[in-house]
């Protein structure tokens, strides 16, 4: 017998007993029910048709092409209620392993989003989109020339049915709502 601590057992009825029950069967329910319905996450939406160049915009000179997603928004404090911040993405290379985590923010007074270069080639983005959940878009990225994500619905110009034949180079969600436009 340890030396302190008492070794002698308790009736089933004792109140300690029935409270370890309790508190036994308190976190089993909570663990059931969590793995059952709360920390289940849907799978992202995977696209196939990249995303490629918008149009030519000044980008750096040594060969490399600019990216900007427009990811959905989200605001992080009461505070900043009027200035939503756009949601960070992820990058990843050819091989797809993650090549960035991009934090999103182009500065501490900005709602645009951030403009990362890469090196011409394909990637892909996981990012969070407006009204449809994660997502995961192939993007091309050319040299001097920057490729715009829309995933909030605010970058792209808007479209009127006098402009139906330009929808053949755009790229869209599940939902029909264009997200960039087609490489060349």
């Amino acid at each position: 017998m340890i030396k302190g601590i008492d070794q002698s057992p308790r009736p089933t009825g004792h109140p300690q007993s029935r409270r370890a029950r309790a508190t036994a069967l308190v976190a089993a329910t909570g663990f059931c029910a969590a793995s059952l319905f709360g920390c289940a996450t849907p799978a992202p939406i995977v696209l196939h048709d990249p995303v490629g160049p918008w149009q030519p915009r000044a980008t750096p000179e040594d060969g490399s092409g600019q990216l900007m997603v427009y990811s959905a928004t989200r605001v992080t404090t009461a505070d900043d209620s009027e200035y939503p911040v756009h949601t960070p993405y992820t990058i990843y290379g050819a091989d797809n392993k993650v090549l960035r985590d991009v934090n999103n923010t182009a500065g501490l007074f900005s709602q645009a989003p951030s403009t990362v270069s890469l090196p011409p080639g394909r990637y892909q983005v996981k990012a969070l989109a407006a009204d449809a959940g994660y997502v995961i878009v192939p993007v091309i990225i050319e040299s001097h020339r920057t490729t715009i994500v829309d995933l909030d619905g605010t970058a792209l110009p808007k479209r009127d049915s006098a402009q139906a034949s330009d929808d053949a180079q755009l790229v869209r969600l599940p939902n029909g709502r264009a997200i960039g436009a087609q490489p060349e």
